[in-house]
């Protein structure tokens, strides 16, 4: 018994594996960019299914957001969703997956408002 608990915990490692993912979202305001404190960010793959850890995570009073999250053997596309009651709709981001073992920057996120 011990030994088939080990093989599914093996077996479920291979197939989740966490990395991380940062960025920092801006609003466009006139003719300059302001950073923009508790955007709400949530990252998906190209299945839907939420890979953060928490549903989703709030930049901070930088704009700087930092979430682990987590893939799945068939994770090929993340998509970031931002977004700001103070900065127009909602709005979305894809990266390709490549692996878990990279790190994933979005760099400046800029929501039109």
């Amino acid at each position: 018994m011990k030994f088939l608990t080990i093989l599914v915990v093996l077996l479920c490692c291979r197939l989740i594996a966490a990395y991380p993912i940062r960025g920092r979202i801006m609003c466009q305001k006139g003719d300059g960019l302001v950073p923009l404190n508790k955007a709400i960010v949530a990252v998906r793959d190209n299945q839907g299914y939420n890979l953060g850890y928490h549903s989703n995570t709030e930049s901070d009073k930088f704009g700087k957001f930092y979430l682990d999250a987590i893939s799945f053997a068939t994770t090929s596309t993340l998509e970031l969703e931002v977004h700001h009651l103070n900065c127009g709709e909602a709005q979305f981001f894809k990266k390709p997956f490549t692996g878990a073992d990279e790190q994933y920057d979005f760099g400046d996120v800029v929501l039109q408002s």
